[in-house]
């Protein structure tokens, strides 16, 4: 309270006390939405899966997880623009460079003609390491029937298609 003012009517004093019940309330309620939404699962479980992949990876190689998963996806992709490669691994700017470094002072991607690609060197890499990534997925999906990997493989793949529609869409 002000110094001059020595006491609140009574009318002031409810509006105060149920402005701050409702804002509580609202802090409740936005607790509990963000602890059962959908979407925090979904990233707690991908950085759990990258978890357990850089920890697998790392008995290896010095490359993270996630350098590993970018290779296979630029060996699957035959080539990729920087832009594309930011888009897939969320990062730009200085720390993109510093995290394709190592790829590229391994010799295991090149870049020619404004494009990176998976180098022979490379090839051979992610032929040696398949085994271990093998070995992620299936401690990964350890209790699941096959049945149930497919289902989950379907639900993510339209969970991909949409998000990707609605991001085209927020892009125009």
């Amino acid at each position: 309270m002000d110094a001059q003012v020595e006491s609140l009517n009574v009318s002031v004093a409810s509006g105060i006390s149920i402005y701050e019940l409702k804002f509580k309330q609202i802090l409740s309620m936005l607790k509990e939405k963000i602890s059962s939404d959908f979407g925090r699962q979904i990233n707690v479980i991908g950085r759990l899966i990258q978890m357990i992949f850089d920890s697998e990876i790392k008995k290896l190689t010095d490359l993270s997880g996630m350098q590993v998963i970018l290779m296979m996806i630029m060996y699957c992709d035959t080539k990729m623009t920087l832009e594309n490669i930011s888009s897939d691994v969320g990062l730009f700017s200085d720390e993109l460079n510093d995290f394709l470094e190592p790829l590229i002072q391994s010799e295991y991607i090149s870049f020619k003609d404004n494009f990176y690609a998976v180098s022979p060197k490379g090839e051979n890499f992610l032929a040696e390491i398949w085994p271990i990534v093998d070995k992620s997925y299936q401690k990964i999906f350890l209790n699941f029937e096959k049945k149930e990997i497919m289902q989950l493989k379907n639900l993510l793949s339209k969970l991909e298609s949409n998000c990707l529609s609605l991001a085209d869409q927020n892009n125009k």
